[in-house]
């Protein structure tokens, strides 16, 4: 009697570890759909600032605050000199940190050059500028 209970115990588990791997393995499967179109998209549209009148994007402009906030001095005395297209390989803007793990999705977004009191600064951002790296 012994024996059978064994095989009943055994046969339960196994049961069971099938069910979860079912039940559980299934989200690595899950694929978006091809026809999305990122909302980020539709937010990068250059824009006259009215303080300053110079035509930068969203992600422009989010580069220049937060450099005025690192350097401690007025948005007006930063210029924007280029902001280029890019399309980064990961969430990260491909700015390796120590220590971050970083989702592995193409991320559209612009490498932006900055001036500030004769000193040139490069940022990476996102396309709406949610997201600023400084680049090194």
């Amino acid at each position: 009697m012994k024996k059978n209970q064994n095989y009943i115990v055994w046969a339960v588990v196994i049961i069971v570890v099938v069910i979860l791997v079912v039940w559980f393995g299934k989200g690595d499967s899950v694929e978006a759909p091809e026809n999305l179109t990122p909302v980020a998209e539709t937010s990068t549209i250059p824009v006259t600032n009215p303080l300053i009148g110079e035509k930068i994007t969203p992600a422009g402009a989010a580069a220049r605050i937060y450099l005025s906030t690192r350097l401690n001095i007025d948005a007006k005395e930063i210029k924007v000199t280029k902001e280029d297209t890019k399309v980064w390989s990961n969430a990260c803007l491909d700015v390796a940190e120590p220590g971050v793990v970083c989702a592995q999705v193409i991320t559209p977004g612009y490498e932006i050059t900055l001036e500030a009191r004769g000193t040139e600064y490069k940022y990476r951002t996102n396309n709406t500028g949610s997201k600023v790296v400084a680049v090194m």
